[in-house]
């Protein structure tokens, strides 16, 4: 079967979904939420890491979704797949990420037996640009990027201009439309860490987004309006930083979310949306959520 996906919300064939029995604290953190949860006490163990992608892969075995795991790497955090490699139509991209994630690729070695030679793509070095940044949406690509002053300044600010350049080179037929997102190393509040953070398309053209996420008016309301003002479920910047838009679609009819995330919860139940529960607190006190730890390689076109 030719992998492929080209939207959030196809049905969901095949996924990497990250590991947490490798996963070792070294407290040197590198976004603002996790900084805070270690403030806080109430840094996530291991163990309830591992609980919670299990019970992930869990539901989505039962779903029908064939599930693949990174192969392990000692002493790593491999917890958040989608940072270090992403699929957009039948090409994988290997993520020009933050150094400290670059280990983590490793654990990718099986990419081959999934998409030709041909199909992984290798970034220049000038490129950075981390998964979660990018967002599928049929002929538009979403990619929330750093303009370069914010990208020297913050380590959370993970895509640069260079990469929504070369994905307009790239994908010369998409729409590549490009989104300055807000960034602090220190206040979850602030951070959108990644575009996923922000804004998620769900089910059949609906969308979840965080206003405050977005520098500028002008990319917000080029996102809105490719929704119905009706299909548009809009969170709080607290929701937002608790990572509320940051869901996986199994298809355009189930989405995976948080049995506490309540509020988008109920709106998404309100748009026909079928909400199945899968705890996921642990992870999220580490700054990602169900798309930050999942990397799809094959959906169905909608």
């Amino acid at each position: 079967m030719k992998n492929k996906v080209s939207t959030e919300t196809g049905r969901l064939q095949k996924i990497v979904i990250g590991r947490a029995d490798t996963f070792s604290s070294n407290e040197t953190f590198y976004d603002p939420r996790s900084l805070d949860s270690y403030r806080k006490g109430i840094y996530p163990a291991r163990e309830a890491l591992e609980k919670d992608l299990e019970g992930l892969v869990r539901v989505l075995t039962d779903l029908g979704v064939e599930v693949l795991r990174p192969y392990p790497i000692a002493q790593c955090n491999q917890i958040f797949s989608r940072d270090i490699g992403f699929v957009i139509d039948d090409y994988f991209f290997k993520s020009n990420c933050i150094e400290y994630k670059r280990t983590e690729q490793k654990g990718l070695g099986f990419m081959q037996q999934y998409f030709d030679i041909e199909k992984i793509i290798e970034l220049p070095d000038d490129v950075a640009v981390e998964g979660g940044d990018v967002v599928l949406f049929g002929d538009v690509l979403f990619v929330g990027y750093s303009a370069p002053e914010d990208f020297e300044r913050y380590t959370s600010a993970r895509t640069n201009k260079a990469a929504l350049d070369f994905l307009r080179r790239f994908f010369p037929n998409k729409e590549i439309i490009g989104l300055q997102l807000s960034k602090s190393d220190t206040d979850p509040l602030q951070n959108a860490l990644h575009l996923d953070c922000a804004m998620m398309p769900i089910g059949d053209q609906k969308l979840i987004i965080n206003p405050k996420h977005f520098l500028n008016t002008e990319g917000l309301e080029t996102v809105k309006r490719k929704f119905a003002p009706r299909n548009i479920v809009t969170i709080t910047q607290e929701q937002g930083s608790k990572l509320w838009s940051n869901l996986i679609s199994v298809n355009s009819s189930v989405v995976i979310s948080d049995p506490t995330f309540v509020g988008v919860n109920d709106a998404l139940s309100a748009l026909g949306i079928e909400i199945v529960g899968v705890s996921y607190r642990n992870v999220g006190l580490l700054g990602g959520l169900f798309r930050c730890s999942s990397m799809p390689l094959s959906r169905e076109d909608v």
